[in-house]
């Protein structure tokens, strides 16, 4: 029988409130309005989600935005010049491609000719090799992962020592999440899908960050009593008695982990909301830097 302990919900939101309110001052000391360049491919659900309040918190905070959509269908060729549209506009500081991209095109490809100097939301390969590396020298580190360690050292746990088990090795997440770990002196291990006994491995874990989209694949037992858990999963299901027939859950089932987990992340109102003043730090960084 798991020990029951007071679990603290980690309020992302809170957090990045705060953040976001700091950011809306230094934007009004700006001489120019920071402005994102956003790609968007396809119709993913989740995507559009993730896209419509990013736009809505960069109104909020004074800063503007100029999407580019494109359909399922669209090629590399054509995502890759609005790419470069955006790289050689002056009036952007900063470049959103939303990810996933459809399938049939090359995904490495598109983000690697994303500039350096407006790659707000780390995602040039580039931005990888430096954390792997530990150089560092990137502008800018991917926002999800960056914004997730944040909400882990929100807790005051000390990360050096800790065994920490992030599911989900995507370039994006899953790996600078690992590394940014490793570089804070976590021992970490790295899941996913065909990970064997990965229930035993999470149950060890000091520190258990999840990225699949998988809705409520991790459940209490999955849990070491006192640990910290950051959902980053998101996955829309069916729900009737919402606005728009759908409803987020994350990777964790939420309910059933209470009186397990030490601290965790509720989704929605943690690591999105966290992930999206992430992405804003960066722009105004950038904005500053040009």
């Amino acid at each position: 029988m798991n020990e029951q302990v007071n679990t603290i919900i980690i309020d992302g939101r809170k957090i990045a409130n705060s953040i976001k309110q700091e950011i809306k001052k230094e934007v009004k000391k700006l001489e120019i309005v920071p402005t994102l360049g956003i790609i968007f491919a396809g119709g993913k659900k989740d995507s559009e989600i993730y896209v419509r309040m990013k736009k809505i918190a960069l109104k909020k905070a004074g800063m503007g935005f100029v999407e580019k959509k494109f359909t399922n269908d669209c090629t590399t060729q054509e995502i890759i010049t609005a790419v470069k549209e955006f790289n050689e506009d002056d009036n952007i500081n900063g470049i959103l491609v939303q990810l996933p991209l459809p399938e049939g095109v090359d995904q490495y490809t598109i983000l690697s000719h994303i500039s350096l100097d407006k790659d707000v939301d780390g995602c040039n390969p580039l931005t990888l090799l430096d954390l792997i590396l530990e150089k560092r020298s990137a502008k800018f580190v991917a926002c999800t992962p960056l914004g997730a360690l944040h909400l882990i050292k929100s807790t005051g746990i000390e990360i050096a020592g800790k065994k920490a088990v992030v599911i989900g090795r995507s370039n994006i997440v899953g790996l600078p999440m690992a590394f940014l770990l490793i570089q804070e002196a976590a021992t970490v291990t790295v899941c996913d899908k065909n990970t064997r006994n990965i229930q035993e491995i999470c149950k060890d874990a000091d520190i258990l960050v999840s990225a699949t989209g998988c809705g409520h694949l991790i459940k209490k037992d999955w849990i070491k009593p006192g640990a910290v858990v950051i959902d980053i999963g998101i996955c829309p299901v069916k729900d009737k008695t919402k606005k728009r027939g759908y409803k987020i859950i994350g990777d964790v089932d939420f309910d059933s982990v209470q009186g397990i987990a030490g601290y965790i992340t509720p989704v929605p109102g943690g690591c999105g909301a966290r992930t999206i003043s992430a992405l804003m730090e960066n722009l105004l960084k950038a904005t500053k830097k040009m």
